[in-house]
């Protein structure tokens, strides 16, 4: 179920293919249903980004999941276009896929750590729901990876997709926490591969990138990408107070304005991140 990209899709660093039938059967993936969601017009996007914080703090239960769930039925008619989460459990991804797909997401989770054998949660790691039917996706697992005692490899998840919007280009990451010796290069490779493929069309990427707004390798999203929030005035998206959750949309398309609301939530220690985007 993985396509194959031509292309600049690889840079210096080795690409992983998940094998997506180790998932599939919890995973439920699938394209656009007949009820296809909706969002403002041909020209706005509203994207949501959240870290569920999903076994750490939840143990993986379904709270952060129900949230997700909640904010996404609640602005109906216009529905998210793109998801980003971070620290999803299997059983977490598998409850919102099942309430997703019937708005007409497709699903791709994408495992950092595919056997983690706890209860609630097989699998953890990011996942990425768009709004449209699939052309292709991948996994990229990044060069620099810090060790883990659960084996946990970061990656990105990116997928092309049709829509009713236009050809669509939407990743997803979780850069490594508290290491800027292992962030920062992972921040490279992932601009690299967002920025290098698919051109023409329109792109967004979402994740926790455990850095601030002002790092200089964050340069490469901000030089051809609009974030939701001003760079400049960043607001905090976790109890802790740091901004480290991004929405970026890319600048060649975008025509008019962006913007951004940041909740806090009980369940997870970062703030559920919307932003708004018109083309």
């Amino acid at each position: 179920m993985i396509g194959t990209l031509s292309g600049p899709m690889k840079p210096r660093s080795r690409l992983v293919r998940v094998v997506r039938c180790l998932l599939a059967v919890g995973a439920g993936m699938v394209g656009v249903s007949a009820a296809v969601a909706t969002t403002a017009s041909a020209t706005d996007m509203n994207t949501h980004q959240f870290n569920l914080y999903g076994w750490k703090g939840n143990a993986g239960g379904l709270p952060p999941a129900t949230e997700v769930k909640n904010r996404v039925n609640a602005s109906s008619p216009t529905y998210p276009f793109v998801i980003t989460l971070n620290e999803v459990c299997s059983n977490q991804y598998d409850a919102i896929n099942a309430d997703l797909v019937s708005k007409g997401y497709t699903g791709f989770p994408s495992p950092s750590i595919l056997f983690f054998g706890q209860p609630n949660c097989s699998w953890f790691g990011n996942a990425l729901f768009v709004l449209g039917a699939r052309q292709t996706d991948f996994i990229f697992t990044y060069s620099a990876q810090k060790v883990d005692p659960n084996n946990e490899n970061r990656n990105l998840v990116c997928a092309a997709m049709t829509s009713f919007l236009t050809d669509f280009f939407a990743c997803a990451t979780h850069l490594e926490s508290d290491d800027l010796s292992y962030s920062q290069p992972q921040a490279d490779e992932a601009i690299y591969l967002f920025n290098s493929n698919y051109p023409s069309y329109r792109k967004e990427l979402g994740g926790d990138l455990n850095m601030n707004s002002l790092n200089s390798h964050l340069a490469g999203f901000y030089s051809q990408h609009s974030e939701a929030d001003e760079q400049l005035y960043k607001r905090s998206t976790t109890d802790g107070g740091v901004a480290i959750d991004y929405s970026f949309a890319s600048k060649a398309n975008l025509s008019r304005w962006q913007m951004a609301s940041i909740d806090s939530v009980s369940s997870s220690d970062h703030h559920y991140y919307r932003g708004w985007f018109r083309f």
